[in-house]
């Protein structure tokens, strides 16, 4: 873990940590990078494949212990298009 950040500053004044970062420090330090990597976006998002991991979704566990589906970009797209016809 690199940063804690939180958004809601109450009660963190007798904190002095350098893991604890405002969500508004969060937003500042990512618009700094953004301006001196400006193409950084760009070619990470070209880096991305259909077949890469898109999201897991956790199973209950009804016939047996529960499980992280892993489901890609190429098949939630194509789950899209079939549930739209």
């Amino acid at each position: 873990m690199r940063k804690v950040i939180f958004d809601d500053p109450r009660g963190m004044w007798g904190y002095d940590d350098p893991l604890l970062m405002s969500f508004e420090q969060a937003l500042e330090a990512g618009r700094a990078f953004a301006q001196s990597h400006p193409d950084y976006y760009a070619a990470e998002l070209a880096k991305g494949r259909a077949d890469d991991i898109a999201m897991i979704a956790y199973t209950s566990g009804t016939t047996g212990m529960p499980k992280g589906a892993m489901l890609s970009h190429r098949n939630m797209i194509a789950g899209a298009e079939a549930s739209s016809k």
